[in-house]
């Protein structure tokens, strides 16, 4: 059973700057990816299974990269993000998961998202 899931929807105003109304435009940005992933996130879920489904989800992520699904593996890693900011944030891993997209968004041609494509931490 797959751990990824679809982002939730874009607001109107993510639309109005011209995302994709689908969720997983190429261009949108990284951090607004996973403020939409983090949104999704239930406040009840342990810090535990939260580190959990983090891995489960990098795990995902990492083979969909090695079959070279640059698209779901961008999504995964995004996904991964969010769930190690709510399981109490580790910077390594996190640094990981921003080289992992930035190498997605290089292999998907997209090299000024790549250069930008370090979500800023969680506040």
């Amino acid at each position: 059973m797959s751990m990824l899931v679809e982002p939730p929807p874009m607001t109107a105003g993510e639309r109005s700057r011209g995302d994709s109304s689908s969720g997983s435009s190429t261009t949108e940005p990284i951090a607004a990816r996973v403020k939409r992933y983090s949104a999704t996130i239930n406040a009840s879920v342990s810090k535990r299974q939260l580190s959990k489904l983090k891995l489960a989800v990098h795990e995902e992520a990492k083979e969909a990269f090695e079959n070279t699904e640059f698209d779901v593996a961008l999504e995964g890693f995004a996904h991964a993000v969010a769930l190690n900011d709510a399981a109490g944030p580790d910077p390594d891993f996190r640094s990981a998961l921003c080289y992992n997209i930035a190498s997605c968004l290089h292999f998907m041609h997209d090299l000024e998202l790549a250069k930008a494509a370090s979500p800023p931490p969680p506040a």
